[in-house]
């Protein structure tokens, strides 16, 4: 195995550990098929899945830069976001401004939090500019766009600059002049983005900017369950009917509760009734334009028309519309047909005065908010076409190990003492005289040397002659071999080939090679490999969504689980309990199944790899006992390649793995050192000098 594919590996199995404890287990991190996604309940937009592609063995550093990128920006809304301010934007229809804000303050404080995540951040930051925005500004450039066509394109960059973000501010720092007149408009409100403090502080802002493009709706607009009860729309936050009656534009859509809960009148939350009926007027269902609000509706008006008055006698003239044009729109007496350029014109003298000045008329009175992507939504799908675009240059493909079923089996409860007597019984004589053979070849390679003329060591006084001729090679440095620095491997097939008399001497080869490893002090590990099931309910939605990948044309290779159970860790002494669960496993066979080796196989060598890695580093070695080819739902080709790439890459990295045949030769074909094993009784030499030989040169 390759440097590259141990960094996947290790990336593989850090992203979800990571993710884990920053979350501390409130969200589900899976890897599976080539989408990046993040999934929310939608009545309380809290994050409940944040999905990665699973990555190739041989992803690019783009797409694990990308998929990394991707992650921390996600993770940052799921530790700093408001969900409630999530809420309150969706039925206020806030969501096109809210979430770029949003990010822009999730990402500050992930920063803050864990240093670590610049790096990350940054490199998606820098592709999300060169896949997406670079190209649209250029094409919008060549067509001549205008200025509100340009802000569409550099609305996310613009933000996260004025947001203090030093990348986008450095690529903003020669674009100002292309949105110069939108700038202008927001400049008031763009220094208070670097300012947020709390997670509220990003809907408040999003409102801001919202209110200061298209003036101020009324509270209670869109039958927001959020809205203040004491001002305007009423309401409150209770979910009865709909607000704001008096002064409701004639343009304003329906929020997203109005067909369900517009009959209802009532639903409120505990203890804010008692604000309901007063804000509602004691109405029922079905009354809409309670006469609390028409009252401070025609208020409102009032002011209307004395601010309309001020600005005809030429006491403070200033630059408006010309009134001829309002004047259709003027006789409906401010009721439900007021639109958003009336209340633009009924907002204070300065704010008409910042949007004449600025050109807020033409340059935003048009703008959609929702057309602009956040990072997260665009990023997300260039991560799933680059990862869909690695993937099909793969030999073998994996659709995801989230399913995969690697840990101790448990003893049944029809465990009978009598199989480990059985065993005993198969081996007896056998791991003393193992073990004393081995520990005399030990102790013969154990040697220490000291090699004399070294520049640094331990001064040696037989070499102080050379100072008389100005050598300074007087030192000793002393050489020790140790062949027990060494972790061992040994992997059962546990397939539905291996039942009856295979698999029981398959697992006596391996228990006795544990046990003669434990005498001698050198760590091992017994697992053993099959296929699994989809007896949970994760599992069965994994399959749901392989099942729509392939219905929309992407294979997979490998599309179910592995079970892997794990006899004896690497952690564990080779005991009792270890001895029932091969035992067991020998005796009863019902979970026997697949085989799919390549794959097993390199799993077995990651947890070597990382337990090998652990503290001082330690050689590594293999002994894989199987009995024939791998055999799966799928083809026997790419298995077999598969197979025999994995044990490549695994002797390139300077491991020893040994192929056993237990009653097959089959073995010859993807191992390069094998030795066949058709009886307990061979087990003596078989163990021996395959033991001697792998450990020795380990």
């Amino acid at each position: 195995m390759d440097s590259k594919a141990k960094r996947i590996a290790i990336i593989r199995e850090s992203i979800t550990k990571v993710a884990k404890i920053l979350t501390d287990d409130k969200v589900l991190v899976t890897q599976a098929g080539v989408k990046a996604f993040v999934h929310y309940d939608e009545s309380t937009m809290k994050a409940t899945r944040v999905n990665l592609p699973m990555l190739p063995d041989d992803a690019s550093d783009d797409l694990i830069e990308a998929v990394q990128g991707f992650l921390d920006g996600e993770i940052s809304k799921v530790l700093y976001a408001d969900p409630r301010s999530a809420l309150r934007s969706k039925y206020e229809q806030l969501d096109g401004i809210y979430k770029p804000v949003e990010s822009i303050f999730c990402e500050k404080n992930m920063i803050k939090a864990f240093p670590g995540a610049r790096a990350n951040l940054n490199n998606m930051h820098q592709a999300f500019v060169d896949k997406f925005i670079e190209p649209k500004l250029k094409e919008a450039m060549a067509n001549g766009a205008s200025e509100q066509e340009l802000f569409q394109v550099l609305a996310i960059p613009a933000l996260r600059a004025w947001g203090g973000q030093q990348f986008f501010k450095d690529y903003m720092s020669d674009k100002w002049s292309l949105i110069a007149g939108i700038q202008k408009e927001l400049d008031p409100l763009a220094s208070k983005i670097s300012s947020m403090t709390k997670p509220e502080d990003a809907y408040e802002m999003a409102k801001q900017i919202r209110n200061l493009v298209e003036g101020e709706r009324p509270e209670g607009d869109g039958h927001n369950p959020f809205g203040d009860p004491s001002k305007n729309g009423g309401g409150g936050r209770g979910r009865g009917g709909p607000s704001g009656g008096g002064r409701g534009r004639s343009k304003s859509k329906p929020g997203p509760m109005d067909e369900e809960e517009g009959d209802a009148g009532g639903g409120s939350e505990p203890g804010e009734e008692e604000d309901d009926e007063e804000s509602s007027g004691g109405g029922g269902a079905g009354e809409h334009e309670p006469e609390p609000e028409d009252e401070e509706g025609e208020g409102a008006d009032e002011e209307e028309g004395e601010e309309d008055a001020e600005g005809e006698d030429g006491s403070e003239p200033v630059d408006r519309p010309d009134p001829s044009e309002l004047e259709p729109e003027k006789a409906d007496d401010g009721g439900d047909g007021e639109t958003e350029q009336n209340e633009r014109q009924a907002a204070t003298e300065d704010e008409n005065v910042t949007q004449a000045d600025y050109g807020g008329a033409s340059y935003m009175k048009d703008f959609d908010w929702n057309k602009i992507q956040d990072i997260g939504n665009e990023f997300g799908q260039y991560v799933s076409d680059l990862c869909a675009k690695e993937m099909e240059e793969e030999s073998y493909t994996v659709f995801t190990r989230e399913w995969d079923q690697i840990e101790p089996p448990e003893v049944p409860r029809s465990f009978k003492p009598e199989w480990l007597d059985e065993v005993d019984k198969a081996i007896e004589g056998m791991v003393g005289p193992v073990a004393r053979s081995l520990e005399r070849a030990f102790t013969a390679r154990n040697k220490s040397l000291w090699m004399q003329g070294q520049t640094k060591g331990r001064m040696s006084a037989n070499n102080l002659y050379r100072l008389s001729a100005g050598d300074d090679k007087i030192f000793k440095k002393k050489i020790e071999h140790r062949t027990r620095d060494v972790a061992v491997s040994l992997v059962v097939d546990c397939s539905g080939s291996m039942s009856g008399s295979k698999i029981f001497t398959a697992m006596c080869a391996a228990w006795v090679m544990s046990e003669v490893l434990q005498r001698l002090n050198v760590t091992n590990e017994v697992i053993g490999f099959t296929t699994g099931d989809l007896g949970s309910p994760q599992a069965r939605k994994l399959y749901n969504e392989l099942q729509d990948e392939w219905s929309a044309g992407r294979q997979w290779d490998r599309r179910e689980p592995i079970r892997m159970p794990v006899f004896k860790s690497f952690d564990e002494r080779f005991g009792l309990e270890q001895k029932k669960r091969m035992a067991s496993y020998a005796r009863v066979q019902s979970a026997m199944a697949s085989n799919i080796d390549g794959e097993s196989v390199q799993i077995a060598y990651e947890r070597l790899c990382k337990h090998a890695n652990r503290g001082k580093q330690k050689g590594k070695m293999m002994i894989v006992f199987s009995d024939g080819m791998p055999a799966a739902g799928m083809s026997s080709q790419k298995l077999n390649s598969h197979l025999k790439k994995t044990v490549k890459d695994i002797e390139k990295d300077g491991t020893n793995i040994v192929g056993v045949g237990i009653m097959s030769e089959s073995v010859q074909h993807f191992y390069r050192k094998n030795v066949k094993l058709d009886n307990v009784e061979e087990l003596p030499g078989i163990v021996l000098n395959q033991l001697r030989d792998a450990l020795l040169t380990a």
